[in-house]
């Protein structure tokens, strides 16, 4: 049961490759738990796979290495407990060759295999130079002239959370289209020099699960028309591919699957996600968390046998969280 030896997994010192993986160092399990390492080996193994998922997201390993694996019975009987009870058994892990050799689809032609999102990372509490919530803010509402936009139906709401945050607005003036522009004081800039981030840097990234929230809170509320009340879900639009998919790791690091789109006629980049954190002002909480979405598994295609690090921890279940979608792994 081993991974990749060059897949990414997300240590208390960051991101590091399986193969620099040591024995105490600290990784994550399916739930989202600090777990230890107590064992790693390093071998080449006959055979190896990738999966692939509906989002595309690819974790590989060797014929071993476990996904939990929920069937078309088990996502039943979870949306019919709505997080109210508990199942008597743990999610069953199967192998990639496992894997390999079940149908994929079902008689309609839907995916029959899931693979669950993880729990919020239990990351620890990060020193920021800037409180997350009025960062996200500025990181996606930022202008040359220094002036700032904000619809007039949140805007009370977010008068009040910078106050908290200890910053005013100056000389809010309302403009066309029900907006209200304003100035933030003291400056964001003046407080981040002497480098000013042109990405959301690491330490925000991989702060504190309340760090992140407030982060993603700043971000959802800086534009207009990323809530959407219909479906209760987020929409966020980029015209460059690197910030949403740096914002799709955050995302998924609280335990919500995200769905990343490319509109050809306008040329951007959609990221897409549900959510039971409370981010937006507008937004409908129905106070149940379940697991409300996961990724299904696309394909299994065996690949040229390479190097593979097997690793054990100290958890429950063995497992823990590789790649870029948090995927959990045996």
């Amino acid at each position: 049961m081993a991974i990749l030896a060059k897949e990414k997994i997300l240590t208390l010192d960051y991101w590091k490759p399986a193969s620099q993986i040591e024995v105490g160092d600290y990784l994550f399990d399916r739930l989202g738990k600090l777990v230890r390492v107590t064992s790693i080996q390093h071998y080449v193994p006959k055979q190896c796979f990738r999966a692939q998922f509906s989002d595309l997201m690819e974790i590989s390993g060797d014929s071993k290495m476990g996904l939990p694996t929920e069937n078309f019975k088990h996502r039943l009987r979870q949306s019919t407990y709505k997080g109210k009870y508990k199942f008597r058994r743990p999610l069953k892990a199967l192998s990639l060759e496992e894997l390999s050799t079940l149908p994929l689809r079902d008689k309609r032609n839907r995916r029959a295999l899931s693979v669950p999102t993880c729990g919020s990372l239990q990351l620890p509490m990060q020193d920021l130079p800037v409180h997350p919530f009025v960062f996200g803010f500025w990181f996606r509402n930022k202008t040359r002239t220094g002036h700032f936009t904000i619809r007039n139906s949140v805007f009370d709401f977010f008068k009040k959370k910078m106050q908290d945050c200890g910053y005013s607005l100056e000389n809010p003036k309302e403009i066309r289209y029900g907006y209200i522009r304003f100035k933030i004081s003291p400056s964001i800039e003046s407080q981040l020099a002497p480098f000013i981030p042109t990405q959301i840097p690491n330490n925000y990234l991989l702060a504190s699960e309340e760090q992140r929230i407030e982060l993603l809170r700043g971000l959802v509320i800086a534009k207009s028309r990323q809530y959407i009340a219909k479906n209760n879900s987020f929409c966020l639009s980029f015209q460059n591919w690197h910030t949403p998919h740096i914002l799709q790791g955050l995302v998924e690091s609280l335990g919500c699957k995200t769905t990343m789109e490319y509109d050809e006629y306008v040329k951007c980049y959609r990221l897409k996600f549900k959510t039971w954190h409370d981010i937006h002002p507008d937004q409908k909480l129905d106070g149940v968390k379940v697991y409300q979405t996961r990724r299904y598994i696309e394909k299994i295609t065996e690949i040229q046998p390479q190097m593979c690090t097997h690793i054990e921890t100290d958890g429950e279940d063995g497992s823990f969280l590789a790649g870029e979608g948090f995927i959990s792994c045996r």
